[in-house]
């Protein structure tokens, strides 16, 4: 007969017992991984945040293209096209590059890979997820 303790006793029983310690210890390791996985994720979020507060990420592409004047000479300058409702603005930016321009948009390609990473961690524990959930509530 079990004592008070049952679920712990019938799981202890199971880890001195070799046909069970395997299975345990795989599902302790799935366990494991989507806690790492998790501590992952939250650390990405908060990467992203921290980019996003400090530097304002830039929408649109920095582009140099030249224009002629009156007399057909060409003169470079930094135009910042953005696309709005399926049309393609350009916001004129001067001969230099702006500083504010650069920042943004390595900040921008910062968030977009770190985004990236977070969606393969979240596919991955999701699946993770799904085979503990297999494994406890069969039908």
């Amino acid at each position: 007969m079990a004592s008070d303790g049952w679920p712990l006793d019938v799981l202890r029983e199971m880890l001195n017992d070799g046909r069970f310690r395997h299975v345990l210890e795989s599902i302790a390791g799935l366990y494991e991984e989507i806690k790492r996985l998790e501590g992952e994720e939250e650390r990405l979020l908060r990467q992203i945040q921290e980019i996003v507060k400090q530097h304002s990420p830039v929408r649109g592409t920095p582009v140099y293209k030249w224009v002629l004047n009156k007399v057909g000479k060409r003169y470079w300058y930094w135009y910042l096209h953005i696309k709005e409702n399926g049309k393609t603005r350009s916001k004129y930016l001067g001969k230099q590059l702006p500083d504010w321009v650069i920042e943004g948009v390595s900040a921008r390609n910062r968030v977009r890979a770190l985004e990236r990473r977070l969606k393969q961690i979240s596919k991955r524990r999701l699946e993770l997820e799904r085979r503990l959930h297999a494994i406890f509530y069969r039908t």
